[in-house]
């Protein structure tokens, strides 16, 4: 794969591959974000994988990248991200750490976001602070130092997600500890470690027009697509308190 997209919103994202195939074609830019499907999803990793043995094309994707796929790029355009976040993606350059023959300087290009991402002001403000430091080859122990640097002042005086409240945790855990209940209300609502803004939170859903296809068999977990709090909230808000489901319309493209 020769170029990869990192942006931090699934919209954005579609709208970045509306605009590249007007100018590249569709037949090698690749789309993948999280509100896909179970069973779309994998279909669209095993396209993806069999895309980087066959030819160069380009990845648009959202930070589920980060984690997701075990791919590798020449170069990448991201937005704006915390250190973390920043890390995991430049990880996903040269990730083999292969020397081609035409010697590509493998550089991750870094742009301001273009709407509001899933990150706070003060941590995208510290995060751009610090990285003028790391704008180099960065190793491990670079990105660690990069991460202290800009979530120190943030989050020192915030004792749910303090790298020393993370630490005690992790600590009273590591034998009995605390039981999954009192961690968290789910997978996405924690008690004791907040790791995201309530803003940001999901749920899952299953899409309408796979609903409507398929009705009650429709009612399993292959075909859940996780999508923004807010965005059921502003649906139900609209079509009031429903009692099966409510018409969320997701892009499966």
């Amino acid at each position: 794969m020769n170029e990869s997209k990192g942006i931090n919103i699934v919209w954005l994202s579609e709208t970045s591959l509306t605009n590249l195939n007007a100018g590249e074609g569709e037949s090698n830019i690749l789309l993948y974000h999280s509100q896909f499907t179970f069973n779309h999803r994998i279909k669209k990793e095993t396209e993806i994988m069999q895309g980087v043995k066959k030819k160069p094309f380009i990845l648009v994707a959202t930070q589920v990248i980060e984690v997701s796929l075990d791919i590798s790029c020449d170069i990448m355009y991201t937005e704006l991200a915390s250190p973390d976040a920043l890390g995991q993606r430049a990880g996903r350059l040269n990730r083999n750490g292969q020397v081609p023959e035409n010697r590509i300087a493998h550089e991750l290009k870094i742009f301001p976001p273009l709407k509001e991402p899933p990150y706070s002001e003060d941590l995208l403000k510290e995060s751009l602070k610090h990285l003028n430091k790391f704008l180099k080859a960065c190793s491990y122990k670079d990105i660690k130092e990069f991460c202290d640097s800009a979530y120190d002042l943030i989050y020192s005086d915030t004792p749910l997600i303090s790298p020393s409240k993370l630490k005690s945790v992790f600590e009273k855990c590591t034998i009995f500890g605390y039981s999954p209940p009192e961690i968290a209300f789910g997978e996405e609502s924690g008690k004791i470690i907040r790791v995201r803004e309530q803003s940001y939170q999901k749920i899952e859903v299953i899409p309408e027009n796979i609903f409507n296809k398929s009705g009650g068999e429709a009612l399993s977990v292959e075909n859940q697509v996780k999508i923004p709090l807010w965005w059921i909230q502003n649906e139900i808000t609209e079509y009031g308190n429903p009692s099966e489901y409510v018409p969320i319309h997701t892009i499966t493209p």
